[in-house]
């Protein structure tokens, strides 16, 4: 055999017999570890930044959590509060949106 022969894709793969075994709960299975990884604060300042992109909601100047609820602060004074008690990030926005959009 000659010492220029090229390594074949297969000979660098790792036989299956030394891949470690994978956990058996998946995340999505515990909704509390989900919460562990949403940083709700962060989500509401990321959702602030798309709304005032927005024809609709450009007058959105923050929006914050308070407790179990998030309130939306406007150019012209006013503030809007919504309960986001324990709901996910998802549903945080969801609830915001359809707030905002349908009052």
């Amino acid at each position: 055999m000659s010492e220029n022969k090229k390594i074949s894709a297969v000979g660098t793969v790792i036989p299956a017999t030394e891949i470690e075994k994978s956990p058996t709960e998946s995340i999505t299975d515990n909704p509390e570890k989900i919460k562990l990884f949403e940083n709700i604060n962060q989500i509401l300042g990321k959702l602030t930044e798309v709304l005032q992109l927005t024809d609709k909601c450009c007058d959105v100047v923050k929006i914050e959590k308070i407790g179990d609820v998030a309130v939306i602060y406007f150019l012209d004074g006013r503030a809007e509060c919504i309960n986001i008690g324990g709901d996910s990030g998802i549903a945080v926005i969801y609830d915001i949106v359809k707030k905002l959009l349908w009052g």
